[in-house]
């Protein structure tokens, strides 16, 4: 799948072409002007259409930061499957939803699904691999050694991985499983996500919670006109809403609610703009959003209207 990013003042859009002569027009008429929620609208530009993504969240942050849990997994991906069907219900073919974890937003006010839909005689997926495709990429993205006495997720796993796979009855295991704990519960975990050589650095017992970097290292921190913040994790998020950030800014009006993150690996650092309409600025340069850029100590950072020094 091939979009384009195109960022016009405040606003970020993601574009795609599509030739009059491929276009669907009732379903694109149906997703732009029908009271549905689900598929963002798009704005079609002569030849090309585009999406306004300003503010909304991409799945794989969402889901690193916050699906932790068998439960908020399952809640996670409950959401998806549900908005799937919401295509039926609007005429739209479910085989012509875009299905990549890059393409997978979330509304951080209400945690709502926001899908693309290209209504193009020439695009068509395949919706059951598209989704046991996706939900594995981001189960592979977080850090699941924190919740490997959970054998549920070792079904989700087995199946996912199934050939057969079929969305009705994932969702319907998902409601039926039932949580047991595992004597050896580190053996399946090697077995189906660490590579033979990697295997000597797990663990000897699950961290509970968001796994932090090592303690030898010297964190990170933000330096604000009235307070030091630490970053000690490896995804740290920045923004208004309480409930979906690390540090969070509830009167700075001028945030995003989920307004940019900071990447540790290794001993690099980089921070990421998630689509604001305000900005993040690096050094006096505003960035690009959904776009890596290295910080270096002593750098200047502003969020919005907050400004900060990485030290």
């Amino acid at each position: 799948m091939h979009f384009t990013k195109k960022e016009v003042g405040p606003y970020t859009y993601l574009c795609y072409s599509l030739q009059t002569e491929d276009c669907i027009d009732y379903q694109m008429q149906m997703i732009n002007k029908s009271d549905q929620t689900v598929f963002i609208k798009s704005a079609p530009q002569a030849t090309e259409m585009e999406f306004d993504v300003t503010s909304l969240v991409p799945i794989e942050l969402y889901f690193k930061n916050h699906c932790m849990t068998y439960e908020a997994q399952k809640h996670t991906f409950k959401k998806v499957i549900d908005s799937l069907w919401m295509a039926e219900k609007y005429l739209l073919d479910t085989q012509r939803i875009v299905l990549e974890k890059e393409y997978i937003f979330i509304e951080p006010t209400g945690l709502d699904i926001k899908l693309l839909y290209i209504p193009s005689k020439k695009y068509s997926i395949s919706i059951h691999k598209a989704v046991k495709d996706v939900f594995l990429s981001l189960l592979f993205s977080i850090q699941l050694n924190v919740m490997e006495n959970d054998t549920r997720i070792k079904r989700v796993i087995t199946y996912l991985q199934d050939p057969e796979f079929d969305i009705m009855i994932f969702d319907s295991i998902m409601n039926t499983l039932q949580k047991s704990i595992r004597k050896n519960r580190k053996e399946w975990f090697k077995k189906l996500f660490v590579k033979d050589e990697l295997k000597e650095n797990i663990p000897a017992e699950p961290v509970e919670g968001t796994i932090l970097l090592s303690q030898e290292k010297s964190f990170p921190v933000l330096e604000f006109k009235e307070k030091s913040v630490i970053v000690n994790k490896e995804s740290f998020l920045i923004g208004r809403a309480k409930q979906l950030v690390d540090y969070a800014i509830p009167e700075a009006l001028s945030l995003g609610r989920v307004h940019a993150e900071l990447i540790t690996e290794e001993d690099a650092y980089y921070i990421v703009d998630i689509n604001t309409k305000n900005g993040t600025f690096l050094n006096g340069e505003r960035l690009k959003s959904q776009k890596k850029y290295p910080l270096c100590r002593g750098d200047a950072i502003q969020i919005a209207n907050e400004k900060v020094i990485f030290k």
